[in-house]
């Protein structure tokens, strides 16, 4: 927490930067650490003229002060740093958002399945307990169902379940009763007592909480069929919570209604047919010669216009769970072979899942943008006042701790920007693009780094550049990593060699040699895995992930990945792309 009335909380107020220093024969300045300093620098991090933080540094060193340029330094510096932090800040809300979407969708999916699958309301009953249960915004779970002479009752009608109403008296029931009268979802408050437990003194006492009842009408067809409630731990519920919970509501009221049918009638068919009609989401039944047997009119409609894609993705995941593109949406489907019925196939649209990916891309990518390039300047800057002027001992630690910084940085960067990378790539992504402007790219880019350690890149295009089905950003981010990978563990003043080699018959091949160490033997045959890197380069910054995301890029591409070691010295890495990617 910031005092009101420190220099932090002046710079929050007014935007602007403070500088403080010892007065002269009086003592240092004691920060909120206890260490004592000689001055102090507090700068404002601002994004669209709002200042939400502040960076500090201190001066320890006797006599000295911060100067004017010292504070436009340290102001840039916390410029990027308050594009990292709003950055670090959208994607982590996204990333929470689409976490949470994937484990209710799932969940969601398997009750669905259940419904579809079995007549067992105690198993459908035991699946919906089990996964709201799981989330955390659930207390407790109980199901409440009409019967045939219009009585509303709980299920399973057990002990427990009466002791839940005990403990929540007359409250729960009548929320109940007015939602399944109104047939519209309502949330209130209600005390709660979550436990008894006795004092040392041998007295008896109670905790109480205070919670909301959120209760859910079962509909199946135009008919209420019973009631879902469910005890929030937390007082307030949002709109977006009941849309939601509604979704588990749908399935149990139709495997009450498949209940119900099964009693009245000895046709399964019957039963199947309800459940198709009251679900939502696309259901299909198949028999064992792969016709359709059954549709709902969510079905019908991807039948009608994506007949095709529908059944070529079907084919490809029956007995799991895989994705699907049809047309502009992408649906989860779920795919079970069942004895005497077929396969029955439950789908979910994800549709808004994958755009929050996407947009978790394009966040990683304007780090690229925003942070990258003006890191790698302040690196080179300080690399260079090394090279061309004499320090002392403690400015020259100074520039050392500004690059060891910025290459933190720069691998926290790559490591981002690899992680958006490494991704299934949709079909939509493939375009036709030619592999030697992306490469261009990368060499280009890498310039200033190789200039850095007085590296020559020698780069060669053999044969006559044709245009492949592909992605040209993560293809350029595979050629950057394999030439950034070369600077990287390449001695001053050496050769990186970068070829690209286009063949109409055997397809594009992309070679990147350098003349560092080497990969040691017993590291060959891994070192494209995920987190593995050179057991003889633990002094050098970096996660292990950039050759995981070339491999991942060449497969995703129909292609291969190799490396190798130079009879000569250093190590050349291979990736080629089959002529079968080339555009039509």
């Amino acid at each position: 927490s910031i005092k009101e009335d420190s220099m932090p909380a002046r710079v929050i107020k007014t935007g602007e930067p403070v500088r403080a220093a010892r007065k002269p024969g009086g003592e240092q300045i004691k920060v909120k650490t206890d260490y004592l300093v000689e001055a102090l620098l507090f700068i404002p991090l601002k994004l669209g003229g709002v200042t939400f933080g502040v960076l500090a540094a201190t001066q320890r060193e006797e006599g000295r002060r911060f100067s004017e340029r010292d504070e436009r330094l340290l102001g840039a510096i916390a410029d990027f740093a308050a594009i990292a932090v709003q950055n670090a800040r959208v994607y982590e809300a996204a990333d929470r958002a689409l976490s949470q979407r994937v484990v209710e969708l799932a969940a969601i999916n398997d009750l669905s399945m259940a419904v579809t699958q079995s007549l067992d309301l105690n198993e459908v009953y035991d699946i919906l307990v089990d996964e709201l249960s799981k989330h955390p915004l659930v207390h407790d779970v109980m199901l409440w169902l009409i019967k045939d002479n219009g009585q509303l009752d709980i299920y399973p009608d057990n002990e427990a379940n009466q002791n839940k109403l005990k403990r929540t008296g007359d409250q729960y029931t009548k929320a109940v009763q007015e939602v399944v009268s109104s047939s519209a979802p309502s949330v209130s408050d209600f005390i709660d007592v979550d436990e008894e437990f006795t004092a040392v003194d041998g007295s008896s006492t109670s905790r109480i909480k205070a919670r909301s009842l959120i209760a859910l009408p079962l509909k199946a067809k135009k008919d209420v069929v019973g009631a879902l409630a469910l005890v929030a731990k937390r007082g307030s519920v949002r709109d977006d919570d009941l849309t939601r919970f509604q979704a588990f509501a749908n399935p149990v009221a139709t495997a009450i209604e498949n209940a119900r049918l099964y009693q009245q009638s000895e046709q399964s068919r019957a039963v199947i047919t309800a459940t198709a009609s009251t679900l939502t989401q696309p259901l299909l039944i198949l028999d064992d010669n792969g016709n359709v047997v059954i549709a709902n009119k969510a079905a019908q409609e991807l039948l009608d216009k994506h007949m095709s894609d529908l059944f070529n993705g079907l084919s490809a995941g029956v007995g799991r769970t895989t994705g699907i593109h049809l047309g502009e949406q992408i649906y989860l489907a779920t795919s079970e072979s069942t004895e005497s019925v077929g396969t029955i196939v439950v789908m979910q649209d994800v549709t808004y899942e994958k755009q929050l990916e996407r947009e978790q891309a394009d966040i990683m990518r304007a780090l690229s943008h925003d942070l990258k390039s003006p890191l790698t300047s302040i690196k080179g800057w300080a690399q260079l006042t090394q090279q061309v002027a004499k320090l002392e001992d403690k400015p020259e630690h100074y520039v050392n701790q500004i690059v060891y910084s910025a290459d933190r940085m720069l691998s926290m960067i790559n490591d981002l920007l690899n992680m958006a990378v490494n991704r299934d790539i949709p079909a939509s992504a493939l375009q036709p693009c030619s592999l030697d402007l992306p490469v261009r790219r990368a060499v280009s880019d890498v310039q200033g780094a190789a200039l850095s350690k007085s590296i020559t890149i020698d780069f060669s295009v053999t044969g006559t550049p044709f245009t492949i089905q592909g992605d040209e950003n993560r293809l350029y981010h595979m050629a950057l990593n394999l030439v950034e990978n070369a600077i990287k563990y390449s001695p001053e003043k050496t050769e990186v060699a970068v070829e690209l080699t286009f063949d109409k018959t055997s397809g594009i091949t992309l070679a990147v040699s350098d003349q560092g160490p080497g990969i040691p033997e017993e590291d060959l045959l891994r070192i494209f895995e995920r987190y593995i890197r050179g057991t003889n380069q633990t002094d050098i910054i970096g996660s292990g992930i950039g050759l995981s995301v070339v491999k991942a890029v060449a497969i995703a591409h129909g292609g291969s990945a190799e490396a190798m070691n130079l009879p000569g010295g250093g190590a050349r890495f291979t990736v080629k792309i089959p002529a079968t990617k080339t555009a039509v």
